[in-house]
């Protein structure tokens, strides 16, 4: 997964000041992939794997736990 590593290079939202690691469209997409798709748990395993290389990847992983979270409540 050395693709998420280079993906602050396509850039990131406007309110994005400098696009990194974490915080670009390639990683955005991916959040969006997974929590459209009700598979956020599975995302969480992808960035736990990935921050073992990488920490900055521990933020994304915090975001898949609490959007995973979030979903639970909604369905109960």
């Amino acid at each position: 997964m050395d693709e998420l590593t280079v993906g602050w290079q396509l850039g990131s939202d406007p309110e994005i000041q400098v696009a990194t690691v974490v915080t670009n469209h390639l990683t955005a997409a991916v959040l969006k992939y997974f929590a459209d798709s009700f598979r956020l748990d599975r995302a969480a395993n992808l960035f736990e794997r990935m921050a073992a290389k990488e920490p900055e990847v521990a933020a994304l992983l915090a975001r898949s736990y609490i959007g995973m979270s979030g979903s639970q409540k909604r369905r109960s």
